[in-house]
């Protein structure tokens, strides 16, 4: 099997050949969610949630595009429960037309908000504080859009402020909401 880059328009393709109920960038938000809600899930999870279609004995392309959901799984994991701040949110890259990453922003944020709920979180005001503030902002985005008669480059700074933001926000939620587990006490022999 040769290996597909997980970059947004391949995701893409895969969730169309499995007939999934969201596109990438809402499909990654809601993994996201879900990480930081459940602390842990497995791809098969997220990809039954997204996928109403049994897979089971499906097509070759089919199978092929759940191993590149699996492997995004895996990578999304190490990232955000990792220590180096490395997540990268599913967006389309920097050539796309401001107006399409805005919008699919939006839905990325739409979907971590869904993720949130599938995993548990059904009142944002159960959160730590910092991670209902980014809750809430989230919601914000995910109403986002862009005027028609406004300039491109303040959008492109804007936007890629918003977009750290995000990233670091989940960060955020997913470290209150899954703190590491306290060191036992360390026992001294005498």
């Amino acid at each position: 099997m040769s290996q597909i880059p997980l970059d947004y328009e391949h995701v893409c393709e895969a969730l169309m050949r499995v007939n999934a109920t969201a596109e990438a960038a809402e499909s990654h938000g809601i993994m996201c969610g879900m990480l930081c809600a459940k602390g842990e899930i497995s791809a098969g999870e997220w990809v039954a949630y997204l996928v109403e279609d049994e897979l089971e004995g499906a097509n070759v392309l089919a199978q092929e595009a759940v191993g590149l959901l699996h492997t995004l799984h895996a990578r999304t994991y190490e990232q955000v429960t990792g220590i180096g701040f490395e997540l990268a949110l599913l967006l389309p890259d920097d050539d796309s037309d401001i107006q399409q990453r805005i919008e699919t922003l939006s839905l990325w944020c739409q979907g971590f908000l869904v993720g949130l709920s599938v995993g548990g979180v059904t009142d944002l005001d159960e959160l730590p504080a910092d991670s209902q503030e980014i809750a809430l902002d989230m919601i914000q985005i995910s109403q986002a859009g862009m005027d028609a008669e406004e300039e491109d480059e303040p959008n492109e700074a804007a936007y890629a402020e918003v977009v750290e933001y995000v990233r670091m926000g989940v960060l955020v939620i997913y470290s209150e909401m899954n703190p590491p587990p306290e060191a036992p006490p360390e026992v001294r022999l005498h």
